[in-house]
C-alpha cells in the first residue's frame, strides 16, 4: 500500500511555504489515486485565452480571478510572481473589459487572460468597497458565455463561480502539473510557489 506522508511544517519556514507544501501534498495524493478526468466535457468552455496564447499542458499553473483593476494592481500579482522565478502559466479570469494599459501589460507578461461576461440578479449596495462589489453580489451572477450550453447553475457570487473556472482550466494540464489558486487582490510573491 502506497502512503503519502503529510509534509512537515517547520518553524521559520513561513506561511506561504507551509501552504505550498500542503497544496503539493494534496495534489500528489490526488494524482496517486489515479484521478481521471472523465467529466471534463461538463466543465468545458468555448472561451479561449486572449492573444492566441495557449496553455502549456506540461507546465505548472497559478490561477486567479482578477478584473476591474489598474495595471499596478496586476503587477503586484503577476510581476512579483515572475520576479520570484516562476516560469509556468499564469491564468486569470480577467472580466469583460480592461482599464487602460492592462491588456498590453498582461500580454507582455504572457498571462493567459480570459474575458468573460456575466449578469447579476441584484446589484450590490452602493456603499460596497470598490473591487469587491461583484464578489459579494447578494442576488448572485450568472456567467453568460463561460459554458457552451449556457450557465444552468443559477445565480451565485463570482467568488463562487471562479472555482468553476479553475476546474475548467485544470483540464488543460497533465496529471503531473502543479496547480494552485490564489486570491488576486491581496497576493504578492516573495518566492516561486
Amino acid at each position: 500500500r502506497n502512503r503519502l506522508a503529510r509534509p512537515e511544517v517547520r518553524p521559520g519556514v513561513g506561511r506561504a511555504a507551509a501552504i505550498g507544501s500542503e497544496a503539493k501534498w494534496a495534489a500528489a495524493k490526488w494524482a496517486a489515486a489515479g484521478y481521471k478526468s472523465e467529466n471534463d466535457a461538463k466543465w468545458a468552455s468555448p472561451i479561449k485565452p486572449l492573444w492566441g496564447f495557449e496553455h502549456d499542458r506540461n507546465a505548472d499553473a497559478v490561477m486567479s480571478l482578477g478584473f476591474g483593476y489598474r495595471t499596478n494592481e496586476y503587477a503586484r500579482f503577476v510581476s512579483t510572481l515572475r520576479y520570484a522565478g516562476y516560469e509556468g502559466d499564469i491564468v486569470l479570469a480577467a472580466g469583460p473589459r480592461f482599464q487602460r494599459g492592462v491588456e498590453e501589460y498582461l500580454q507582455s507578461e504572457r498571462v493567459l487572460a480570459y474575458r468573460f461576461t456575466y449578469h447579476c440578479k441584484k446589484k450590490p449596495p452602493k456603499n460596497a468597497r470598490p473591487g469587491r462589489k461583484l464578489l459579494v453580489t447578494p442576488g448572485g451572477c450568472v456567467l453568460d458565455d463561460w459554458y457552451a450550453e449556457g450557465d444552468s447553475r443559477g445565480p451565485r457570487p463570482l467568488a463562487v463561480a471562479r472555482y468553476e473556472m479553475y476546474r475548467t482550466w485544470l483540464s488543460f494540464y497533465s496529471s503531473k502539473s502543479w496547480a494552485i489558486a490564489f486570491d488576486f487582490r491581496d497576493t504578492f510573491f516573495q518566492r516561486d510557489p
